[in-house]
């Protein structure tokens, strides 16, 4: 059995509301370097590391950070490990004086810690081409010092998600200055080369074993079920005394399994790096057990009060309400906690929504994070007051905002311009909207339940990074009024692209099928179709099929438009069995719930009358309440006996394995 958990009070004592814990003071490319071969865990990697020995898997030439007010582990020097003297002396990447007349680049607004694909400049040391750094790094911390012309830049415009590695600490905060100060670039190109063969964390939604490419997953002294990818192990963990606790899991990752990186939540990592500066592996252990018995915040969905523990401003407003895993991941070690207190006067029947399911609130908060900025959130959240909420459903006569060129259908609310587009400093591209009627209700496109969300908002962080909102202004001009594609459910009266046997929705027509040279082979553009349809190309399966019909030389229309037909066929022999017996099912189900209410209605009112003096009245209630419970048990074993499940398991199975 696992250990028992501690109470997460207790956990959290130094973490307490009434104290505020400290604050922390296409273009060419070069070819890829070859990868090398995935470590493998032996017997021994899955117990601790000694003091001041390199962990299993970590990159050679590794010193242990050594903060000011620590003083390394005795058993060995940890600087047995550093190469050897004569290697440096060879100073392979010289430094050289920086260029005072060189100027000085342009660069992104923020660094790209997430994978991106717009078009931007990327920089790179030559003998690590595939180390990526974001303009905003290099112009902060590489342009201006001397090795500003060590770094080659490039523009990336072929769509490939890209992400900067430089602003991890290990890199940003040791590595890189301490080849300022030893006047070498030797060890730190060594480690981009290093660290580019290990795959990026995958985040809190993690990976399945198959995906994993070969990920190395450590675990946590006096932690279970702790888990860190290799990349975060690299990144951060090793940046401290702490990283003896850590070993690699013994745990082999099954092709079905998923594992998330604990390192990933934002109260770890910061709760990691308080607690290195004191060696404190006990508080952070403690922490990071209760972190992890926490529950998931519901987001969108509305809870029970009595489920968990929420917080609010101590000084308002009362709407802005946080549940306490929320409030752990994003005011803990903000220095922000003080003005947040437990909420009061919330009973069992309230139900609740954390503020953090609105995507304004979730922005908000998380440009408040990265500029420091905590009084403009307050001043952004006072502003709130006085603006419609963006709700879910939509808004009735709201103030609404678009782009200049003024997209049909498209709009964002009141609330996303406080809470979003003015800090991030782009409300100057937007004006407001007047052409929405009077009374109509209107879904903000910045809401998290729009369809078109995750379209949205890679665009808008373009904008954010760029400064420039052509891509949005672009996109939405062309999808924002296109229904979102309907999958496998056929719709009538809409208008379709491709051929008879592949029909293609106009949305991913744009997002994907006109990139193609089977394009101009299209018997059907934007043609309007009365009869039920549906869309063949939000299948990955087909996207891939029709990307290799496309890149045959010819084009090979054929094989894309047999293989369609064979699929649509399958279709027609299951979903809608499958479809009608759900449908069924749903109305037994109802008729079901009828006679119960009519077998308790007539069964009452056979008691009433026989204990009111008509016991022959009141038999006749009750015979008539009995026959009814009688219909209702039938119909109930019907629908439970599994027969109808398992149909439409088997169609649905049958489906699956061609859609």
């Amino acid at each position: 059995m696992p250990p028992k958990q501690e109470p997460i009070e207790a956990a959290f004592q130094s973490l307490s509301l009434g104290s505020v814990p400290p604050l922390p003071p296409r273009a060419h490319r070069a070819p890829p370097v070859p990868p090398r071969p995935p470590l493998r865990p032996t017997s021994t990697q899955n117990q601790p590391v000694q003091p001041g020995v390199p962990p299993p898997g970590s990159f050679p030439t590794y010193r242990p950070y050594v903060p000011q007010n620590q003083t390394p582990p005795l058993q060995e020097d940890p600087r047995s490990h550093a190469p050897p003297a004569s290697h440096a002396q060879q100073n392979p990447y010289p430094a050289s004086p920086p260029r005072e007349a060189l100027p000085k680049p342009t660069a992104v607004t923020r660094c790209i810690e997430s994978a991106s694909t717009f078009a931007t400049d990327w920089y790179y040391h030559p003998e690590a081409p595939e180390y990526l750094i974001c303009s905003r790094c290099y112009v902060d911390h590489i342009y201006g010092t001397k090795y500003q012309e060590a770094f080659h830049c490039s523009r990336f415009d072929d769509g490939e998600p890209r992400l900067c590695r430089f602003s991890k600490p290990r890199m940003k905060d040791h590595i890189f200055k301490e080849a300022l100060a030893s006047d070498s670039l030797r060890s730190a190109v060594e480690w981009m080369r290093w660290r580019s063969t290990i795959p990026d964390c995958k985040g809190v939604e993690g990976v399945k074993g198959e995906l994993a490419n070969g990920i190395v997953w450590y675990g946590a002294h006096g932690i279970p079920g702790f888990l860190s990818c290799q990349a975060c192990y690299e990144d951060l963990v090793l940046t401290s005394l702490l990283a003896h606790y850590f070993s690699v899991s013994a745990d082999i990752q099954g092709s079905n399994d998923t594992r998330a990186c604990d390192i990933a939540l934002t109260f770890i990592t910061r709760e990691y790096e308080e607690r290195a500066k004191r060696n404190d592996w006990q508080g952070f252990a403690a922490a990071a057990r209760a972190r992890l018995t926490m529950q998931p915040c519901p987001m969108v969905q509305r809870v029970q009060a009595s489920e968990r523990k929420w917080l609010v401003p101590r000084a308002g407003p009362q709407w802005l309400i946080l549940c306490f895993t929320c409030y752990c991941d994003y005011v803990i070690h903000t220095g922000e906690e003080s003005k947040w207190d437990f909420a009061q006067g919330l009973t069992r029947d309230h139900k609740v929504r954390c503020a953090r399911g609105s995507f304004n609130i979730q922005m908000l908060m998380a440009q408040a994070q990265d500029t420091k900025n905590f009084a403009m959130f307050w001043d952004a959240v006072r502003r709130l007051d006085y603006e419609k909420p963006c709700e879910d459903d939509g808004i009735v006569d709201g103030v609404w905002y678009t782009l200049p060129s003024k997209p049909r259908d498209f709009g964002v609310c009141g609330s996303c311009h406080v809470a979003v587009l003015e800090p991030l400093g782009v409300a100057c591209f937007w004006e407001r909207k007047t052409d929405v009627s009077p009374g109509a209700k209107v879904r903000c496109c910045f809401n998290i339940r729009h369809p078109r969300i995750v379209k949205f908002l890679p665009r808008l962080l373009e904008m954010y990074a760029t400064l420039d909102p052509t891509a949005l202004d672009e996109y939405a001009s062309v999808c924002a009024s296109i229904p979102p594609c309907p999958r496998d459910e056929e719709k009538p009266n809409r208008r379709w692209y491709g051929w008879g046997n592949c029909i293609i929705c106009p949305e991913c027509y744009q997002d994907f099928a006109r990139h193609s040279p089977l394009e101009e082979l299209m018997m059907s553009r934007d043609t309007l179709v009365a009869g039920n349809m549906m869309c063949e190309m939000y299948s990955p399966r087909m996207r891939k099929l029709y990307t290799e019909s496309g890149n045959a030389n010819p084009p090979n229309l054929e094989a894309l438009l047999q293989h369609s037909a064979q699929r649509r066929q399958v279709y027609k022999e299951t979903m809608p069995r499958s479809r009608m017996i759900k449908v069924e099912e749903d109305r037994a189900l109802e008729r079901q719930k009828m006679l119960n209410t009519m077998s308790s209605h007539y069964s009452f009112m056979g008691q009433l009358n026989a204990n009111t003096g008509m016991p022959g009245m009141g038999y006749g209630f009750m015979l008539e309440g009995a026959a009814y419970g009688q219909q209702a048990m039938g119909i109930a074993a019907s629908v439970t006996s599994g027969g109808q499940t398992t149909a439409i398991e088997e169609l649905e199975q049958r489906w699956r394995a061609v859609e």
